[in-house]
């Protein structure tokens, strides 16, 4: 093609020059076509785009589309050839190499056994027992029934956590019982021995308010540690999560009505999974 031999090759940057030399060429014709359609009166230069900036009556009194079918010759012609590049080998020696990346030890999350029912929880270990935990030669020990529980079992072979042991006695209290049937919250485990104080001990036989339990570390200052060796009135408080909350975070996240309310509806949770085992 072009003359070039059978061997040659138009590439597509050789094609685009000739089309905008040709474009140029049929431009310049144009404009000096056009430049004769001016008022004979009305005075030229011998620039012929200075026509275009000009603004006579006569201007377009000439065929108006003229112009547009001259220039769309330019966008009939044949599609433009185009050489597709070929990909080139590249020396394996000459790539920079390829580190893996360092990944802390401590981000690596261990990968537990899998549990078989009723076979001792020991690695390797075949012996089958009734319960869920260890064989007589692993210890024995008993684990609550909740799969993937590390807890020991104290009562219905569940964790405290997970609804075993004994239950504190008041209604919708999912709490266990710590003594005569009672949550601490609610009367049961070793209380204050400060002269009619009924609350919890803490530490020492006293409550917080009476100087059981940790103290704030803050010099002079007596109050109880909340969390991180301080009290609320120090930075040991924390705001409740639950949305438009201003309460003091009590445990868990939460304040004391919300947390009530989280765990009413874990003891339902709690419920639901029992009757379904």
């Amino acid at each position: 093609p072009c003359g070039l031999g059978s061997a040659a090759v138009v590439t597509y940057d050789d094609t685009v020059d000739q089309r905008i030399l040709q474009f140029s060429r049929l431009q310049d014709t144009i404009m000096v076509e056009a430049s004769t359609w001016l008022d004979p009166g009305f005075p030229t230069t011998n620039d012929p785009w200075d026509a275009f900036h000009l603004e006579p009556a006569s201007l377009l009194d000439k065929d108006c589309f003229a112009i547009d079918l001259d220039l769309s010759e330019v966008l009939l012609f044949d599609p433009i050839p185009y050489e597709t590049p070929k990909l080139e080998p590249v020396d394996e020696r000459l790539a920079p190499p390829v580190q893996p990346l360092a990944v802390p030890a401590d981000a690596i999350a261990p990968v537990l056994p899998q549990e078989i029912p009723g076979q001792c929880l020991k690695h390797l270990c075949q012996n089958a027992i009734g319960y869920r935990g260890f064989c007589k030669d692993h210890g024995g020990a008993r684990k609550c029934r909740i799969v993937g529980c590390p807890k020991g079992s104290q009562g219905r072979n569940l964790c405290i956590a997970h609804g075993g042991g004994k239950r504190c006695k008041v209604e919708n209290c999912p709490k266990s019982a710590q003594s005569h049937g009672l949550c601490k919250g609610h009367g049961g485990g070793a209380r204050c021995t400060f002269a009619n104080c009924n609350k919890s001990s803490q530490g020492g036989g006293f409550c917080r308010k009476h100087g059981g339990g940790k103290r704030c570390d803050v010099a002079k200052c007596k109050n109880s540690a909340q969390r991180g060796n301080f009290c609320a009135k120090h930075g040991g408080s924390k705001a409740c999560q639950a949305e438009n909350c201003a309460r003091t975070d009590r445990g868990g996240g939460y304040c004391e009505l919300h947390r009530h309310y989280k765990i009413l509806r874990l003891t339902k949770k709690l419920q639901d999974e029992m009757t379904s085992v």
